[in-house]
């Protein structure tokens, strides 16, 4: 069931109905949804045409106001000059295929950077337990009790 898409109702006073949960949801919950991992489709309620392009595009313009940053001013101009047909083919065959290589990549740079965390854990286990065997079989009384030999000299 978490693989199935969530069918959004967009309403003409702009509300939106998650189906699944069966209430109204904002746009703000709608980015957490997709954020989760699941996919959306976004239909018109009275029509039943599909407007998830332009919510999706309404939740990142959202998300550009508060952090002041989308997109390049350059890339945005080169967006409205050419228009439709020549960026519409670029995000379809070139920028979704870069970004879901880049999610991959990193990915595998956190997978293996969890198993060099674990090999070192692992290794400053194994050198503790070397030191106490060493310890243990060392003719210098210090090794035996920690260091506390020349403490107890002290006193």
């Amino acid at each position: 069931m978490a693989d199935e898409t969530v069918v959004v109702k967009k309403y003409s006073n702009r509300r939106l109905y998650d189906t699944s949960a069966s209430a109204y949801i904002t746009l703000d919950q709608l980015a957490e949804i997709i954020r989760s991992g699941r996919d959306v489709r976004v239909v018109e309620a009275g029509s039943g045409d599909d407007v998830t392009a332009y919510i999706l595009t309404q939740i990142l313009v959202e998300d550009a106001k508060k952090k002041k940053f989308l997109l390049p001013v350059h890339l945005l101009h080169l967006m409205l000059r050419y228009g439709d047909n020549l960026m519409g083919d670029f995000f379809d065959m070139h920028l979704s295929q870069t970004i879901d290589s880049y999610v991959r990549q990193r990915k595998a740079f956190d997978d293996q950077f969890k198993k060099v965390l674990h090999f070192g854990t692992e290794f400053t286990e194994m050198a503790r337990r070397s030191v106490d065997d060493l310890a243990k079989s060392s003719p210098f009384p210090f090794f035996h009790t920690g260091g506390k030999e020349t403490d107890k000299k002290k006193e």
